[in-house]
Parts: C-alpha cells; structure tokens; sequence
C-alpha cells in the first residue's frame, strides 16, 4: 500500500495500481471472492487478501470501541459498514 500525494486524493492505493483498499472491501461486500477480484482487475491473491485483512482489522477495531462505549453508556453511531 501507498500515499501519494495527487493520486486518489492522497487516499492509500495498492502499490503501482489506482485502486483503493475500500474498493477492493466493496466488491468483496458484494460477494465477489478473492480469486474474482485478482483475475478481473488483474492483482495478486496477497494484494487483495492484504486489503481484506486491513477490512478485518478496521471492523474489529470498530467492535472494540463499540463495546467499549457501551460499557460506559455512551450512544454508538449507526455505521452502514460496520457488520
């Protein structure tokens, strides 16, 4: 993954490509498997499991800062994303 400054907003990209970790976690959403998305926009199995992983890792986060903000009371906000 990379930032570069002018390309995708400065947004992360996979490495040579414009293609952002967040497209890669919405096709997989959509149901497309690993494989799908490697030959159809033609990326290594690790570039997307990469991206995958990272999907994980944010809504794991999520979850923990959700549980803890219940535990203290607090209201959570309603995250279309966040399954």
């Amino acid at each position: 993954m990379t930032r570069t400054r002018g390309v995708c907003g400065g947004r992360p990209t996979i490495t040579g490509r414009r293609i952002q970790p967040i497209d890669v976690w919405s096709w997989l959403d959509a149901g497309y498997t690993v494989d799908q998305i490697a030959l159809e926009y033609e990326l290594t199995r690790a570039q997307v499991r990469l991206c995958k992983s990272l999907l994980e890792t944010a809504r794991a986060h999520v979850r923990d800062v959700d549980a803890k903000a219940r535990r203290d009371g607090r209201r959570i906000p309603k995250r279309r994303w966040s399954r």
